[in-house]
């Protein structure tokens, strides 16, 4: 009887080291997992010149986070950053102003979530626009990433980055615009601010002018003549606006 209840008790023990085993790969399974941050386009990864996507910046995660900022390297010669969108991000509080910097081909934010316990699963951080500028693979990446844990500790989680990379291809029966030159007709170089006609600039031809940022470029609202319809346009706009 003795060494059936030895023999038995032994059984147990060792059912027991196995459950707890498993309770515990589960328990690893479930609170840990690697952070990962990568690029999702919209409509696909295939751009022809002239044309624009919207890319959102996203995070997964099983561990809950609540911070995180993030470099973003982009190629300047196939690519261009023409707007930036914060409507879809699961971040409410921007810890400095989101940053592109065209001369270095980066965007740079960083920012947090008030939400009880932090973030866990899939959400956008912010989502970005780009139009293709030349033929080529236009890989986009993380240059730097830091991704915080939502516990308290101020640690940074384990994170992984992955990259994505558009392909840009000629765009069919489209010549390229030509580039700024200082010796033709002011009338060429400066096309009127007044989109609309009215005999003034006003926020109405402010509104054309942002419509035309995702179309497919037209020299009539390229207002400084740089090959390209983006950011300097509006700015030229603006400094025309009837008082």
């Amino acid at each position: 009887m003795k060494h059936f209840v030895h023999r038995h008790r032994r059984k147990f023990v060792g059912h027991g080291v196995l459950l707890f085993a498993i309770l515990a790969t589960s328990m690893l399974s479930f609170n840990g997992g690697t952070t990962t941050l990568f690029f999702m386009p919209h409509g696909g990864s295939t751009l022809k010149v002239g044309e624009t996507t919207h890319i959102d910046v996203n995070i997964s995660t099983k561990t809950p986070i609540n911070a995180l900022g993030a470099t973003i390297r982009f190629p300047r010669e196939h690519l261009e950053i023409i707007a930036i969108s914060k409507e879809r991000s699961f971040l409410d509080l921007w810890t400095e102003e989101t940053t592109i910097r065209e001369e270095t081909g980066t965007i740079h934010f960083s920012g947090g979530t008030f939400r009880a316990g932090g973030l866990t699963g899939t959400g956008t951080t912010i989502t970005f626009t780009v139009r293709a500028l030349k033929p080529g693979t236009a890989k986009l990446e993380f240059a730097h990433a830091e991704v915080y844990s939502s516990d308290g500790t101020g640690l940074i989680a384990d994170k992984k980055l992955e990259p994505v990379s558009l392909q840009v291809s000629p765009r069919e029966g489209v010549t390229a615009a030509p580039a700024k030159n200082p010796s033709l007709p002011s009338q060429l170089v400066a096309p009127s601010a007044d989109l609309n006609g009215d005999g003034k600039v006003t926020l109405v031809d402010a509104s054309i002018l942002t419509y035309h940022l995702f179309r497919t470029y037209a020299p009539r609202y390229d207002l400084d003549v740089d090959g390209k319809i983006g950011l300097s346009d509006i700015s030229v706009l603006f400094s025309k606006l009837t008082r």
